[in-house]
């Protein structure tokens, strides 16, 4: 067998649920690419296709995928975190250029400095400022059917010999401590040169 079966995996989960239609694959007419220059008027709460308009030369055509790619592509790389949306094809493209990310989010921004972790995304717009929630339920239940094959891959003795996470925050916790204690004691001796003088 080639390739994954998120696809299948997710239609037998929807079956099992009342709100599925957040969770389908929106119809391909609403995933629109457009080219970076063409960007959504600001004070306008049309739809893209109302205020941008679906003229193929505002549009990026792309191909649909055949029989042999996976359907959804799944990508591995860079995925850049942040504070705020990316809303700015310009620098979405200038980033992917010079960077080779792949992707923009907001969640795991600063994570990965304090927790070794995988982040697994789902990617349900183009990061401009044509924004649409369509793709949001799919891409969620995408994503978190391939976490769980991702998770069913690690072998039972793997997850057995890591470290349970209760040790790994009482040793984060026992480090914050004593950075804690450092501190005080650094303000302290701070307070007695500043008294002293």
């Amino acid at each position: 067998m080639k390739g994954h079966q998120l696809v299948d995996d997710v239609n037998k989960k929807l079956e099992k649920i009342k709100k599925r239609s957040k969770y389908r694959r929106p119809a391909l007419t609403s995933d629109r690419l457009y080219r970076s220059d063409v960007v959504h008027p600001s004070n306008s709460s049309d739809g893209c296709d109302v205020a941008c308009g679906n003229e193929a030369t505002y549009l990026i055509v792309r191909h649909e995928r055949d029989a042999e790619e996976d359907d959804p592509a799944i990508h591995y790389g860079l995925i850049a975190s942040g504070n705020q949306l990316m809303k700015d094809a310009r620098i979405r493209d200038k980033l992917a250029a010079e960077r080779g990310v792949l992707c923009f989010e907001m969640e795991a921004a600063g994570l990965m400095n304090h927790f070794p972790c995988l982040v697994i995304r789902g990617i349900c717009d183009y990061s401009d400022s044509h924004k649409n929630k369509e793709w949001q339920g799919f891409a969620a239940m995408m994503a978190a059917a391939y976490a769980k094959d991702l998770l069913l891959e690690i072998p039972l003795n793997g997850v057995e010999a890591e470290k349970p996470i209760l040790e790994v925050l009482n040793t984060i916790e026992e480090g914050l401590h004593g950075l804690k204690q450092t501190a005080d004691e650094t303000k302290m001796a701070v307070e007695t040169m500043h008294s002293d003088h």
